[in-house]
Order: structure tokens, then C-alpha cells, then sequence
């Protein structure tokens, strides 16, 4: 049955062919010629009508035959045949990409849990508007249907992101496409705490609500990606000396540093909160900006390390501490070397330690998730990077201690999984060393985990790189990897906050603590504060970020997307393994949209035109 089916359609697309070079080339054939290929077209289309799949092999077989002699193509003739219907259906291709649907890869883990390495997806592009092929443009916009909570396909045309250019087919210039969260809105406010968001749309609405649904349980957003910004020196900038350099956060200049001298730098807020002028009399400083206060990134030091770089006496001795480095500041701005030894102006910050007991260490263990990662002879290296790992980069690739088989892995919610074929994954069986607990390896992974990058790992001449790990207070509770680590309830937090409380009273020192939720007493969301302090989002913008923040380049790097930019949704993950197959995890989005409407009406009409066509030329020459 099935060979039958293959013979049968093969002699149906010799038809096809048939006809259409018939049509070309009627006037250059004989009347006789002529006569005899269309008898045979009758014959064929006959046992094709009748499903008699082998005389429709055997006439099929005749017909090409009887054409190569009758209407052989030139060498010329081929070519250009070829090279035109190659060219139409590239073009063709690169439309419907981008104006109707694609297939679309993910290539790194910016976005999981939501989708993960080599996870397929179909992707709409017609749930906004009617894309403008090959240029950061629409043919028809709907900024209605953009919708906070749900996931978009942009591109990168016109943006600060690196190595976005691109080429489709590897023939048409295009750049790269990016899928993110959709976060804010034009005219919204949004303020970070606890790992949430929190807002007023452009009318002063609270839109909190929107951040606090099961699309959001499992997911966590922090205001920045370094701590201290993006720093950036003008390029026209005074020779020689130390020059000045622009603190950039979501790729907005909010500061600027300008050293005089190694002891004599003046500072500037560029951006203030809301409806508050920066002078003399008020003293805001960068931590104030959108709740980034609430945030500290975290590093775990052993007790050697502790007491090397702090001289800290009154401790409490324990394997290993937590440090939290937090509250980047414009008040203790100060000039050091960076890694290539270079004078260079840097933010001040503060530091606070926090002993970790074994039942820390445990719940830390419990929740650790990295990078996918490849080990190969020992060594660990970020997957997808393997291009820059040469023979000279080895020095800076962790080692893990133990007989660790090579191949691919990941940690996620503290299970270890080795990564299969086509990025399916299979959870490590408890007796593999990877899913086993050792010091050096907890130690090892939780300091490197994301970057697979020993410089992240503190060492005698290394104490400035902080991997991205972050913590955060919420409801009095500290949070780290995503998990609450030390309740509220917890003596050795209390001691913690305690410390911080008395620091704070001898001097001008920020402590780290929970600094409440922007909600007043009875629940209602706190405009004023939110309006005050929160980040704004210009009109004919939109904020965009990634689901695993660790592990994201998103508008905390290349700032707010254009509404040109925005192409489409991912509507369908069809390769991925468990749960996370079938619709993403989104809001819902409508299935019927005015652009959608418009495309599946203009793409029907083309197939019918193009079918009557085809039907008429057939028609017309089996009658004749």
C-alpha cells in the first residue's frame, strides 16, 4: 500500500512537470509531437484519476522519456529554471517567516525553566500586527494584543546587542531574533522586591496582580544583571589618565563617575526618583532606583577566605559563609584596577557576612541549579560556548573533583540530569557523583555554576568577579536560588539583622534587611512609592526579560525593545521532553486577531487563485 501511494505520487508530480513545460514549449513541437505528448498527459492523468499506481509508473516513465526527446532542455535552460524557482522559494520562504509563522530553536537557557536549550517551537507572527519582511517595521500594529505575562519573538535590528547580525538562508542580511518575557508596558511603572514585581500602569492603576499568577510562580526577576552597571567611558574622552566613565542600568546612563585624580572623583546622579530634584539637600543614591536595594549578589567564601579578605574575629567559625555584597552606591565610588590591570572608576558597595550552618548548606544543596554545562577529560565548560574554549582558556575551566564521566549536564532544583540527544534530558541515578554531595563540588557550583569560570570562583588574586547568584529579603524571609534559605524564625538570620540594625547606627551605613513590600498595611499597593522610585517605561516601548535571570541578556543589558521590533509569539513548544511540551507557559492569548485574520484570508486567497490557475492550464490541455 505504501510503495503503491510513493509510485502514485511520484507519477502525479511528473504530471505536473509535464504540463507545465508543455505549456512553455507547445509552439516549438510539430503537430504530430505536439499530438503524441498530449495523448500520452491524457493516459497518465487517466491511471492517476483510476489510482492504477503502476500504469501510472509505467506512462509516467514514457512520458519523461518522450519529453527529453521532444522539449530537452538546454544547459542554459536549466540553470536558469533552477536558479528562478530556488530564488522564488527562498523568497517565498523568507515572507512566510516573517510575516506568518516559523520554526524557531532555542539556543541558550536564558529562558528557562519555560523552555530550555534545543526546545522547538512554532512561533505566530501575526498575533501583533503584519510584519514588514527583513526590516524592523509593521504593515499593521495592534498594541492591545500585547500582553504582560506572555512571551515575545523580537528582533534586534537598531538595538545595543552584540553580534546581532545575521543571514537568512545564509543569503538575505537580517539580524538576529530574540524570545523574552513580556514585562512592561508602555506608560507602565514597575518597582522590584521580594523577586516580584510591582506596578501602576501609565493611568496610576496597580497592575501587580498581573506579576502574581501561576505564570509567575515559578519564576523570579531581579532589577539588574551586575550589581555595579554597565560601565562605559566616552569614546572622545581625555587621553591619558584615568578617564570618566557612564554607569548604565536597563542601558539608561543613571550615573556618572569623573576622577580627578586617584583621591579626587566627583559623582552625579543622572536620574533621580520621580518629582524629586537631585540637590544638596536630598541624598538618593543608586540603591534608591527601582528597588535594587532590595537585591545583593552572593558569593560563598570558606573561613580562610573570610578572615584573609574581612579580619573578622567575632564570626562564629563555621565551613563556609555566605557574603552578600549589596546597596551599590555613588557615595563610595572610588578608582581600582581591573583584571587587565587598568585604572578604571568603579561604584562602591557594601559587604555583609552570613555564617552557614550544615541545614544551610543542605537547602542551598536541595534547590542549586547552573548552566548546561560539558565535561570532557575532567573539565567543565558553559554549553554552546565550545568555540571560545581553546587550549589557553583551559586554565580558566573549573576542574570537578571526582571520576565524573565526560558528556553533557545540568543541575536544576537540586536533581542532576545528563543531557541526551536532541537536548532530552534523564535524571542521574543517586549513586552518579554528580548527584552526590561533596563540599568542594557545592563549593565549586555554586560560586561557578552559571559561568563555568574559575575568575568566579574566589582565590588569592581574585576577589572582584561576582557570579550571578542573588539573594533577597522577602516577607523577613532571605531568599537565595529562588528558595526561602533562612525563615524569618531563624537564629542566625535574626543575628544577622540584628548586626545590620547596629552597623547602621554608627554610621551613615545601608543596612541589608528587608525593607518591606510596596504595599501599605491594608494590602492596597503604595502608588506614591512605586510612582516615586519605580522604573518608567517610555511610550513606543515595551521591558522585556528573561524567565532565568542568572543566565540573561534582556532589557537589564540592551534596555526597552521598540514596538518595531516586536515580530510575534511562541504558540506551540512541539520538541521537548515532559510536561513542558504543547502550549508555553503564558497567559492566554486570543485566538482570533484582526492581523491574523488578514493573513489567513490573504495566504487562502493565493492558494485558491494559484489552484484554479493550475486547474484551467490542466483542464485546457486535456480537452484539446
Amino acid at each position: 500500500m505504501i510503495i503503491a501511494f510513493l509510485k502514485l505520487r511520484r507519477s502525479k508530480n511528473v504530471l505536473k512537470q509535464a504540463i507545465r513545460t508543455y505549456k512553455k514549449k507547445a509552439k516549438y513541437l510539430s503537430s504530430s509531437e505536439a499530438a503524441e505528448i498530449r495523448e500520452l498527459i491524457k493516459k497518465l492523468n487517466e491511471a492517476i484519476s483510476k489510482k492504477d499506481a503502476y500504469l501510472a509508473k509505467d506512462l509516467s516513465n514514457s512520458l519523461e522519456k518522450l519529453m527529453k526527446v521532444y522539449l530537452k532542455r538546454s544547459v542554459f535552460g536549466y540553470l536558469f529554471e533552477t536558479t528562478t524557482s530556488l530564488a522564488i522559494a527562498l523568497f517565498v520562504a523568507v515572507v512566510i517567516r516573517q510575516t506568518w509563522f516559523e520554526l524557531y530553536e532555542i539556543p541558550s537557557g536564558s529562558m528557562r525553566p519555560t523552555f530550555k536549550e534545543q526546545d522547538r517551537l512554532v512561533v505566530s507572527k501575526t498575533q501583533f500586527g503584519i510584519n514588514l519582511p527583513l526590516k524592523a517595521s509593521h504593515i499593521l500594529f495592534k498594541p492591545e494584543e500585547v500582553k504582560r505575562g506572555g512571551i515575545v519573538i523580537f528582533t534586534g535590528e537598531n538595538m545595543d546587542i552584540a553580534d546581532v547580525k545575521t543571514r537568512y538562508f545564509y543569503i538575505f542580511p537580517g539580524t538576529k531574533q530574540y524570545v523574552k518575557r513580556m514585562i512592561g508596558l508602555p506608560g507602565d511603572t514597575l518597582y522590584f522586591y521580594g523577586g516580584k514585581i510591582f506596578g501602576v500602569n501609565k493611568d496610576g492603576q496597580d497592575i501587580s496582580s498581573f506579576y502574581d499568577n501561576e505564570n509567575f510562580d515559578s519564576l523570579e526577576h531581579i532589577p539588574f544583571i551586575h550589581l555595579e552597571g554597565k560601565t562605559l567611558s566616552p569614546k572622545n574622552g581625555k587621553k591619558g589618565g584615568i578617564k570618566p566613565v557612564f554607569i548604565h542600568q536597563m542601558n539608561i546612563p543613571i550615573a556618572q563617575i569623573s576622577p580627578h585624580s586617584r583621591s579626587d572623583i566627583s559623582k552625579q546622579l543622572l536620574v533621580s526618583p520621580k518629582s524629586t530634584p537631585v540637590d544638596k539637600q536630598t541624598q538618593f543614591d543608586l540603591y534608591d532606583l527601582w528597588g535594587m536595594g532590595n537585591y545583593a549578589t552572593a558569593r560563598i567564601l570558606t573561613q580562610d577566605q573570610v578572615f584573609e579578605l574581612y579580619q573578622k574575629q567575632n564570626l562564629k567559625k563555621t565551613d563556609f559563609y555566605l557574603e552578600l555584597t549589596h546597596h551599590a552606591n555613588l557615595a563610595n565610588a572610588k578608582v581600582q584596577e581591573d583584571l587587565l590591570g587598568r585604572a578604571r572608576p568603579v561604584v562602591g558597595s557594601y559587604v555583609s557576612l552570613l555564617p552557614l550552618e550544615q541545614n544551610h548548606i543542605e537547602k542551598i544543596w536541595q534547590n542549586m541549579y547552573t548552566a548546561r554545562f560539558v565535561m570532557k577529560n575532567g573539565y567543565a565548560h558553559r554549553y554552546g560556548l565550545e568555540k571560545f574554549y581553546t587550549s589557553s582558556y583551559q586554565n580558566y575551566l573549573p576542574k570537578m573533583r571526582g571520576l565524573i564521566p565526560d558528556g553533557t549536564y545540568e543541575f536544576d532544583k537540586g536533581k542532576a540530569y545528563e543531557v541526551k540527544w536532541q537536548g532530552l534530558t534523564k535524571e542521574l541515578d543517586k549513586d552518579h557523583p554528580f548527584a552526590q554531595f561533596d563540599q568542594d563540588r557545592f563549593y565549586t557550583l555554586f560560586n561557578a555554576g552559571m559561568e563555568m569560570d574559575v575568575r568566579f570562583i574566589p582565590g588569592r588574586f581574585n576577589y572582584t568577579l561576582n557570579p550571578a547568584r542573588y539573594a533577597y529579603f522577602k516577607d523577613g524571609d532571605l531568599y537565595l536560588l529562588g528558595a526561602k534559605i533562612f525563615s524569618k524564625e531563624d537564629p542566625t538570620l535574626q543575628e544577622f539583622v540584628k548586626s545590620e540594625l547596629a552597623k547602621s547606627q554608627t554610621n551613615r551605613y545601608p543596612p541589608f534587611i528587608d525593607s518591606g513590600s510596596p504595599r501599605k498595611l491594608d494590602g492596597s499597593i503604595d502608588r506614591a512609592k512605586i510612582e516615586k522610585f519605580g522604573l518608567t517605561i517610555p511610550e513606543g516601548y515595551y521591558l522585556v526579560l528573561g524567565d532565568n535571570h542568572a543566565m540573561s541578556a534582556d532589557s537589564r543589558d540592551f534596555g526597552f525593545v521598540p514596538e518595531d521590533n516586536i515580530r510575534g509569539v511562541p504558540s506551540l513548544i512541539f520538541w521537548a521532553s515532559g510536561s513542558r511540551y504543547g502550549e508555553p507557559n503564558q497567559i492566554s492569548y486570543p485566538l482570533f486577531t484582526t492581523p491574523r485574520v488578514i493573513i489567513w484570508l490573504l495566504a487562502s486567497s493565493i492558494f485558491v487563485c494559484w489552484t484554479l490557475v493550475h486547474r484551467r492550464n490542466k483542464k485546457d490541455l486535456l480537452s484539446s
